[in-house]
């Protein structure tokens, strides 16, 4: 285990509050520029764009812009946009290697797209659908997905996607060892990019294609014939890259040349190629590249007799898988934080909707009731002033009738005396 001292603990922890101030302030900046711009779905896509520039440097700050996009197309039920930040939110995790959690994202990047019917973004996403189905060992369903997403790049004609495409499902292939087809996907991805003057891709290609035959370590199995193919192909993919240009690669076809020169019994060739694929793996600082360097070397030695050199391959070999085992373990560590953080997000959002719910429920309960006892005091209020209006009209009625009984009885009153007073006279 490494201990540091006081002071470097200090600087270190200081670095990460600076690194940490500085994508707090990116994103308050983010915030603070939307909300001077409309709230429409440019706006979203605008925000999945900005998150995709991040994925180069800081793929934290990509899936937070990215679930700020998500948010704002929600808002506006954009499923547009609801597709590119799934999307983008699928590539920051792809890129840290949360399988499972970009797999989801694209999935659901993938519903949206085929709801709008954007046949590219289906495309797309199938192709990193099939390569996350690739990695986690379900070889069958990432064909199935590569094979979806040629289907529709080649009746799109879009070529610039088509060469990844052709050469994801080469690889697929070749992982399940079945050579011919490899083969037939990596030479339709090669005159796509032999078109597209992609030097890069090409050399690319070819070293992919020797590799084929001779594997990526010693294999006793190799014959000269695939050995001499195989030679041809890494020759092919120098032609085609310079030291600068992608060194791991370089660092990769070196060895390659190197073992396959050891196949066909030309030692001293091989051995240079060796050194020159380990010494660009050293000066690149790429473990994988070194540690791909030691074993080979060690075969190397081992082969000519030399067993003290393969043993010291060997133990830095080992040293090497040690270091790479310690970053897998290390990386493992950063996934398992990954997705406790973003569950125990996913759980604050449950929860919170959940309280949103409850109080959007006692809300709705209140209105009701507040609305009941209006209603109920609007019917006493109308019922009172019935009851009223109908009380006085009976009391009219009846102060009219008995005013007719008065009216009545004094007529009878008046014509009575009449008769009595003409009685008397």
């Amino acid at each position: 285990m490494l201990f540091i001292g006081y002071h470097q603990r200090k600087l270190f922890f200081s670095i990460c509050y600076l690194v940490s101030l500085a994508g707090v302030a990116q994103i308050d900046e983010i915030k603070e520029i939307l909300k001077s711009k409309p709230h429409t779905e440019e706006t979203a896509i605008w925000l999945c764009d900005t998150a995709f520039t991040f994925a180069g440097n800081d793929l934290q700050i990509t899936q937070q812009i990215a679930e700020l996009a998500l948010e704002k197309a929600r808002q506006l039920d954009s499923d547009l946009a609801k597709a590119r930040a799934y999307h983008v939110i699928g590539i920051s995790y792809y890129e840290r290697g949360v399988y499972e959690r970009a797999l989801e994202s694209y999935i659901d990047a993938l519903k949206y797209y085929e709801k709008i019917g954007n046949r590219r973004g289906q495309a797309l996403i199938k192709i990193n659908i099939g390569i996350i189905y690739g990695l986690i060992s379900q070889p069958e369903r990432a064909k199935n997905y590569l094979l979806e997403s040629i289907k529709i790049l080649e009746t799109l004609n879009d070529s610039l996607n088509l060469g990844k495409s052709y050469s994801n499902v080469a690889v697929n292939y070749s992982h399940i060892g079945l050579r011919d087809s490899a083969i037939f996907y990596y030479n339709k991805a090669l005159v796509i990019r032999q078109a597209q003057n992609d030097s890069i891709g090409i050399a690319s290609t070819f070293n992919n294609i020797a590799n084929i035959y001779v594997g990526d370590t010693f294999n006793i199995d190799v014959k000269t014939s695939e050995a001499q193919f195989a030679y041809k192909n890494f020759v092919e993919a120098l032609k085609f890259i310079n030291e600068g240009d992608r060194d791991i690669l370089l660092s990769k076809i070196y060895t390659g040349l190197g073992r396959t020169l050891s196949e066909l019994g030309r030692t001293n060739e091989a051995l240079a190629y060796l050194n020159k694929g380990l010494d660009l793996g050293i000066r690149i600082n790429s473990k994988t590249c070194q540690q791909l360097c030691y074993r080979n070397l060690k075969w190397f030695y081992q082969r000519q007799g030399d067993y003290k050199a393969a043993l010291d391959y060997f133990i830095k070999e080992s040293n090497m898988d040690k270091e790479l085992r310690s970053a897998e373990v290390a990386k493992q560590i950063d996934q398992l934080n990954i997705k406790y953080e973003t569950e125990r997000k996913e759980k604050e959002i449950v929860e919170l909707e959940q309280l949103r719910i409850i109080d959007q429920g006692v809300r709705n309960l209140l209105i009701m009731a507040i609305v009941s006892v209006t209603l109920l005091a609007i019917l006493l209020i109308l019922y009172v002033s019935q009851k009223r209006r109908k009380d006085k009209l009976i009391s009219n009625l009846r102060l009219q009738k008995l005013t007719t009984d008065i009216n009545a009885k004094n007529k009878e009153i008046t014509s009575y005396t009449l008769n009595f007073l003409q009685k008397i006279n």
